[in-house]
């Protein structure tokens, strides 16, 4: 028993110092890898630092059900959506200040929740309720272990000729939001404006000069599928059908993320003579490859493999819709069609 009360003592100690190790060298690399913060705005930092952070733990904090809150803070933005010098080091000092506080969780710039919030905001940029409420559902999705009870969102404008304004959301998201609320603006968003010191002009268009970020020319693709036509329901099913799109796997998409979104995927299969959507996102230009793996018979270990190389052009949609038929014997064959369209239709036929 001594033994044991000994080694439990040592792990005990070993994680604590190894959680206390791991904490610092957060803050080593916050601190070190925080842009040399120009003192003419240091003001304004301090004065949201210390509002938000009080209105954080006001908003979210809950000794009973969350005595630690997790907090999501974007990027400011311009009024653009642009990604400004003064936004992201606006960011970048309150996740230091809010992570000082014992009853917060912060998490990094380049957590996956964090680039998932950016990937959002980047398409609705007012970010509406029905935007907030499609990215909690993604967090129950796909980041069950990541709890987020507050996020903090951000714009930079210019009041005046010589004043900057910072306006700064706090959005609770510690409770559901259902699909009535989602129609409608919440009420229990905290909204508040902060205000810079005079500036020069070269503070002024220092604080608000973009960050140019290299463009990588892009194209969007659609992957659908003919099958029923084809195939037997005896014969094989979705299951038996594996895809990739060059290293990543791809399967069939079976929920919309609003109503809009289902209306254009239904005329889109439906133009197409399609049944399933299998991608739609914006991907790389150049070369690329699609493969399938068809399971003709699972428990024989027999497998029929398909591939076809095609090119993505930038600017323009690309549609991939495949088919697999069977001939006498029940042998399977993969049918291809590519179609181009430049012009960027929602409906190219």
């Amino acid at each position: 028993m001594k033994k044991t009360f000994v080694l439990s003592s040592i792990l005990v100690l070993l994680l604590w110092s190894g959680i206390i190790q791991a904490a610092e060298t957060q803050k080593v690399e916050a601190s070190s890898s925080s842009p040399n913060f120009s003192e003419f705005l240091k003001g304004l930092t301090q004065q949201m630092n210390q509002s938000v952070s009080s209105l954080a733990a006001d908003l979210g904090f809950d000794y009973q059900e969350r005595p630690i809150v997790g907090i999501l803070v974007s990027d400011f933005y311009n009024t653009k959506g642009e990604e400004i010098e003064i936004g992201n080091q606006i960011a970048l000092e309150l996740r230091g200040a809010l992570n000082r506080g014992n009853q917060f969780h912060v998490y990094g710039k380049d957590h996956p929740v964090s680039q998932s919030l950016k990937a959002s905001l980047q398409a609705d940029l007012p970010w509406s309720t029905l935007s907030q409420r499609n990215f909690q559902q993604i967090l129950y999705k796909k980041f069950k272990l990541f709890p987020v009870d507050l996020i903090i969102i951000g714009q930079v404008s210019q009041e005046s000729e010589t004043r900057l304004k910072v306006t700064t959301k706090l959005i609770p998201f510690y409770k559901p939001i259902s699909l009535v609320e989602s129609e409608r603006a919440r009420t229990d968003i905290r909204t508040e404006h902060f205000f810079s010191s005079p500036l020069s002009s070269q503070e002024m268009e220092k604080g608000l000069s973009v960050i140019q970020i290299p463009t990588v020319a892009k194209g969007r693709l659609v992957i659908l599928a003919s099958l029923k036509p084809q195939i037997s329901p005896k014969a094989l099913s979705l299951n038996n059908i594996n895809c990739w799109l060059d290293d990543k796997e791809i399967s069939v998409v079976k929920e919309w993320e609003d109503f809009n979104k289902k209306k254009e995927y239904h005329d889109i299969l439906g133009g197409f003579g399609a049944e399933t959507l299998w991608f739609d996102d914006v991907v790389v230009e150049g070369p690329h490859s699609f493969f399938l793996s068809l399971a003709q018979s699972t428990a024989k270990n027999k497998f029929k493999n398909f591939s076809k190389p095609f090119f993505i052009k930038r600017g323009t949609s690309n549609y991939l819709l495949f088919s697999i038929s069977l001939d006498a014997t029940g042998e399977p064959d993969l049918k291809i069609r590519y179609i181009l369209d430049p012009e960027n239709r929602s409906t190219p036929f």
